[in-house]
């Protein structure tokens, strides 16, 4: 089992590798840079190769960067669109420099218009990006809470896209077991998971699942309001947690705790439990 963490990167990007390698990880999720800003300070090449060096050196099998907030793929207002296509462009040949083996990306909302708008603008987005560069990282899909005009909250919106992106080798999916809940997939259960997995299976395609963000949820199911929370002390649960686990289809995925970090020590005691769950 591939086993890892969201990191901070406050105070440079080895710093990540170092919590990952103190709560022995073996994969590792991260921003290359504050998500909350457009672009980044540029990573000079020494640092990106001593980067590389180490996550070989800590037994760092898997690295997933994560996109930045302010980026809507989805966006009806054409300047926040194409500036959204220009820092996603710009964030992936990071990924690449790094060597990250994937690329979470929200579908983003498509605001006031409809739901085919938004899909049909996102993967036009796609389209553009995946015509200027060939990544070495597959860039991931993640399905969200499906709050307000967000895009995700269904598997049939990301089955469409990948009905409509060209190079479709280039993309996966990420799924995270809050936002799955949270939009009404029920997985509170060992037998409510064995049909969740078939509908994933029937609209997606369990081999395009990559990762797994492994979170439970503070708020109820369809409740569209998205709250991760520890694992088994939520509306999930551990059961549920355990059934996502240990599936024989799921179990091989990379998994990534986003669990709370209010508390000094509670990223141990998360992927403590979840070793526990493991069968």
């Amino acid at each position: 089992m591939l086993l890892g963490v969201h990191v901070s990167i406050s105070g440079g990007i080895i710093n990540g590798l170092e919590q990952a390698k103190r709560l022995r990880c073996t994969a590792l999720q991260m921003f290359s840079h504050s998500p909350r800003t457009w672009r980044g300070a540029a990573i000079d090449d020494r640092e990106i190769e001593r980067f590389i060096a180490l996550r070989r050196q800590y037994g760092i099998e898997s690295l997933v960067l994560h996109v930045p907030y302010l980026i809507n793929l989805a966006a009806p207002d054409n300047t926040l669109w194409r500036r959204s296509i220009e820092s996603f462009t710009e964030d992936i040949r990071v990924a690449d420099r790094l060597k990250a083996d994937y690329f979470v990306t929200h579908i983003g909302g498509h605001k006031t218009k409809t739901i085919s708008w938004g899909i049909k603008r996102f993967s036009r987005a796609l389209n553009t990006i995946l015509s200027r560069k060939t990544t070495r990282c597959t860039i991931l899909l993640e399905n969200t809470a499906g709050s307000g005009s967000g895009l995700g909250g269904s598997f049939e919106h990301i089955a469409e896209i990948f009905g409509r992106v060209k190079k479709r080798k280039s993309l996966g999916v990420c799924l995270d077991t809050a936002h799955a809940f949270q939009a009404g997939y029920d997985i509170s259960t060992r037998g409510r998971t064995g049909g969740f997995v078939r509908l994933l299976e029937d609209t997606i395609g369990v081999d395009r699942v990559k990762v797994v963000h492994l979170n439970d949820s503070k708020t109820r199911l369809a409740s569209h309001h998205d709250r991760h929370w520890h694992i088994g002390k939520g509306c999930i649960g551990s059961e549920g947690l355990s059934a996502i686990i240990n599936h024989p289809l799921l179990r091989g995925k990379v998994f990534i705790l986003e669990t709370p970090k209010m508390e000094e020590g509670e990223d141990r005691r998360n992927l403590k439990k979840v070793g526990r769950l493991r069968r």
